[in-house]
């Protein structure tokens, strides 16, 4: 093979490395953010002392409500999941669009959600949702003023960001869009494309990507590690959820592992048939 076309294999491989990282970092950092620090959060919120200013609510509901498996099977419901999601939308949004800081109605979504899974929530945590309670809960919820407060801190914390603050969160939005991800998997198609004119061997094209996919298998696995080091070190969060990220990064190399067999054993019998 000609020199110049083994840099341009070598910069193609470097390009779908990078592609293969970017691809699943954007299609798990939001899942990334909401458990492992928006659920964090919550579970620290959803504390005894918290649950006990709440007079309403009994020494045994409290236990089953801030038991940890309860606390965490309730969080991870599709309902729950699907508020959570919106919130964090909501809160990414409002920094760089005011407008839809007026999206924000926490009272009478936190309201909603608890009277339409009402038995949902008595099953888990192992106590009746009774509709006194659900109205004792909206009464404290108004009370607080939870939508006002949190639209108050979104305005000071907007209006302290610098120009390079919303523009880092602008970007966010865009790395974690669809849009972005099709960019991407095209980059990755053209980048092969351009693999298999140069090899024009759909065996060697394998080995190539046998290589990438390892590469960026056991680069996502390093991202991993030191994010969690960072997290554990620096930040004020116990834990990180990083299992997203991981099964993608585990997929990677597992399907890099096979190619690089099925490569092996494809050249074997090549050889085996020339020497016959």
């Amino acid at each position: 093979m000609k020199w110049y076309k083994k840099i341009i294999l070598a910069i193609i491989s470097m390009i779908l490395i990078d592609c293969f990282v970017i691809l699943a970092l954007s299609m798990t950092i939001q899942n990334v953010i909401i458990n492992g620090v928006v659920k964090e959060t919550i579970y620290k919120q959803f504390s005894r002392k918290e649950m006990n200013s709440n007079n309403y609510i009994s020494e045994e509901q409290i236990n089953a409500i801030t038991d940890d498996e309860r606390l965490k099977e309730l969080l991870n419901t599709k309902e729950m999941q699907e508020l959570i999601n919106k919130y964090v939308d909501i809160t990414l949004e409002s920094m760089t669009e005011e407008e839809r800081i007026e999206d924000i109605k926490i009272e009478e979504d936190m309201f909603n959600y608890i009277k339409d899974n009402k038995e949902q929530i008595s099953k888990i945590i192992g106590q009746e949702v009774t509709n006194e309670m659900i109205e004792k809960t909206r009464e404290q919820l108004e009370t607080r003023e939870m939508s006002k407060s949190f639209k108050q801190t979104i305005k000071n914390t907007a209006s302290n960001m610098t120009t390079r603050e919303k523009t880092i969160l602008k970007g966010y939005k865009v790395f974690v869009s669809n849009d972005f991800k099709t960019i991407i998997i095209g980059i990755i198609l053209i980048s092969v494309a351009i693999g298999i004119i140069i090899l024009r061997s759909l065996v060697d094209l394998q080995k190539l990507l046998s290589r990438v996919l390892l590469s960026s298998g056991f680069t996502i696995e390093i991202i991993c590690v030191v994010v969690k080091y960072i997290v554990a070190s620096k930040a004020n969060i116990s834990t990180i959820n990083m299992t997203p990220l991981i099964i993608i990064g585990l997929i990677y190399f597992g399907v890099g592992v096979l190619l690089r067999i099925i490569y092996e054993v494809i050249i074997k019998r090549r050889k085996q048939n020339e020497v016959s």
